[in-house]
């Protein structure tokens, strides 16, 4: 047995056809942001001692495009709703506000890429076995009818919609890193730039030519924090394990309870300082579609070199579950993190 307790990731391999490839239509080509992710995910699973086939890289590959292509279809349905709204066009918002209702139910069912080996492990094996297959209908269903409205209203759709002070010659770019400068409140905020780790000060991180930089805050509370050094026992088998989901059963003698606990609420706020400037604009977004995660990203445009600092504070409400002989129990629990982060933006 590998580390964790858990078998070889290659049971991915056993899984149908359909499940892994998903639907055609949604295998657009592994963009540069998914291609990293991916390749941080294999490294993390290898680097715990567990055997990749290449089926199992396929599988990872697949549901990190899978990932990317739903933020942006999600941002291109806010577009759309926005404009239709402006127009009045009642019949199309409301069939736009069921598809964003469809892609939040997409969104949760996606293996969390901030799991823990096992927990992602286990996320992977979830969504391949099961809601993939029909995910990927309904993604091809929703991308039909973008393409239904970019034929009967034209708007900018996505990220490329945040205003910038000028459109900049691509290759001027292609060596430009962020650099982290200064970092407080380490031990309670985490931070990841284009879905790269901030570790330490001086870390410069590529941007390879993409002027779209997108910093997500993750907050360390108390409760996160007991999720992530969670070790499971004699008596207790960890039955899942993610930033967003601990779940334990508990036996011992005729007692055998179950608890879950997950975020019931959490909300992020920023500053940026210098608020403005020449050089860059910025837009705060969700990394998810659950309705529980607000406004965990901000994404900067750029055309030159800047420097700034973000201010996040994160407010974490938290829901138990648990399931015991005596019947069900339900708990609660708050949290705050708080942390700030400047970095520059400029050629390496």
């Amino acid at each position: 047995m590998p580390r964790n307790g858990f078998r070889f990731l290659s049971v991915i391999g056993g899984v149908t056809a359909a499940a892994i490839t998903l639907s055609s239509a949604l295998l657009l080509g592994l963009g540069g942001a998914a291609a990293d992710q991916a390749e941080m995910l294999e490294r993390k699973l290898r680097n715990a001692g567990i055997r990749l086939t290449p089926e199992d890289v396929k599988a990872i590959q697949t549901i990190e495009n899978h990932r990317r292509r739903f933020q942006q279809m999600y941002r291109d349905l806010d577009a759309y709703e926005d404009a239709f709204t402006k127009k009045k066009t009642t019949a199309r918002v409301s069939e736009i506000q069921k598809h964003k209702e469809a892609m939040r139910l997409i969104g949760r069912q996606l293996p969390s890429a901030d799991a823990t080996v096992g927990g992602y492990y286990l996320e992977v094996r979830r969504y391949l076995s099961g809601p993939s297959k029909k995910s990927a209908e309904r993604m091809a269903a929703i991308d039909a009818a973008l393409k239904k409205y970019a034929s009967e209203i034209n708007v900018k759709t996505g990220v490329e919609a945040i205003p910038v002070p000028a459109a900049p010659v691509q290759s001027r770019f292609d060596d430009y890193v962020l650099t982290v400068m200064n970092i407080r409140g380490e031990d309670q905020m985490e931070y990841y730039v284009n879905g790269v780790k901030v570790t330490s000060v001086r870390q410069n991180i590529p941007l390879k030519g993409n002027q779209v930089v997108t910093i997500r805050a993750v907050g360390i509370d108390a409760r996160r924090k007991q999720s992530r050094n969670f070790r499971a026992g004699d008596m207790t088998e960890l039955l899942e394990q993610t930033d967003y989901r601990l779940k334990y059963q508990v036996k011992s003698g005729n007692f055998n309870g179950i608890t879950l606990w997950t975020p019931l609420k959490e909300r992020y706020s920023w500053g940026v300082v210098p608020a403005e400037s020449r050089n860059a604009t910025h837009k705060l977004m969700s990394s998810s579609f659950d309705l529980a995660l607000e406004n965990d990203v901000v994404a900067f445009r750029y055309n030159g070199n800047f420097t700034a600092t973000v201010v996040v504070t994160g407010q974490i409400e938290w829901k138990g579950e648990s399931q015991l002989p005596a019947g069900a129990r339900t708990l609660s629990s708050k949290g705050t993190a708080k942390g700030d982060m400047t970095f520059n933006i400029g050629p390496g």
